[in-house]
């Protein structure tokens, strides 16, 4: 129906693990953000997918009633990490579907320092594949939590 609404196809691959699942927790979830460190810093430009949006929070966080018109333009949220980074896909021609990261900021976009994004895959599917964990795991004890063990499902779609 959205795609209908705005005229606009989604990216086949992110469409479809949006049917199987409508966002979620991800395993595994650790990626290298491209964002330079002097404007998201830590020790090693490694954070971990958060959470990807149910279409819901999509529609909330795109249509700019979260960060009203900082929102770089023609971009989905797709999701977010834990520190502030938002991961988006991009619905403008020329680099439709690809994935990037944009430190979040309130301020119009365009102004102020908020003016860019930093490219982070050339697609969903490709997102999805540079996610990893640790050679020993230690990733996996701080996503899984046991109660929810009967809800977690290959991600496969």
């Amino acid at each position: 129906m959205w795609e209908k609404t705005n005229g606009t196809r989604l990216p086949d691959g992110y469409r479809r693990f949006m049917l199987a699942f409508n966002g979620g927790c991800v395993y595994p979830r650790l990626f290298f953000y491209a964002v330079p460190l002097e404007y998201y810093p830590s020790t090693e430009p490694v954070t971990f997918v958060d959470l990807f949006y149910s279409w819901s929070d999509v529609r909330k966080y795109s249509g700019g009633d979260v960060y009203g018109r900082g929102n770089p333009p023609d971009m989905l949220f797709i999701g977010s990490t834990p520190g502030g980074l938002q991961i988006l896909m991009s619905l403008r021609a020329e680099e439709f579907g690809q994935i990037f990261c944009w430190v979040h900021n309130t301020n119009i976009w365009g102004t102020d320092g908020n003016d860019h994004i930093w490219y982070q895959a050339s697609s969903f599917e490709n997102f999805l594949k540079s996610l990893y964990d640790e050679p020993d795991r230690s990733d996996y004890d701080n996503w899984r939590i046991p109660i929810y063990d009967k809800l977690a499902k290959p991600l496969a779609f």
